[in-house]
């Protein structure tokens, strides 16, 4: 079964997207564990890539939720992140998130305690990238 999403660059809109994409899963790869890195993985796209806001690099809180709040009504219903599910007989599945960004060095996104791509990374069996980072390419389950 593939599945493919289109969705606005909304942050605020993450969870409900997370919820869509976990729909097209097979029950027994929904887990606490998957969520996390689908919220992460989601978010990324969005808030880096497709509305271009570096990280927060000790910007007060607050700043950065402005921010975030900002870009979101100027350019969130323009910009646009897609997800495609493809499930296999073995109850694996593929997912990938791409976005209209430049990428980032995913070779030099080193695991990091609570970093984002360090939690994206355990939450999934397999994570790599494509189109210079622009595309996250996640592995469950099943036959690799």
């Amino acid at each position: 079964m593939n599945r493919r999403f289109e969705f606005r660059a909304c942050p605020s809109e993450v969870p409900g997207y997370v919820a869509r994409v976990e729909a097209a899963l097979p029950k027994s790869l929904r887990t606490d564990a998957v969520r996390l890195g689908l919220i992460e993985a989601l978010s990324n796209a969005i808030i880096h890539g497709a509305l271009g806001i570096g990280s927060r690099n000790g910007r007060p809180l607050e700043d950065y939720l402005h921010l975030l709040e900002e870009r979101e009504r100027e350019l969130g219903d323009r910009r646009k992140v897609w997800v495609d599910v493809e499930v296999d007989p073995g109850d694996g599945a593929t997912i990938v998130i791409e976005d209209p960004g430049p990428g980032f060095d995913y070779g030099h996104a080193a695991p990091q305690p609570n970093r984002g791509i360090d939690l994206v990374k355990r939450s999934f069996d397999l994570v790599w990238t494509a189109n210079r980072g622009s595309r996250v390419v996640m592995r469950l389950g099943g036959a690799q």
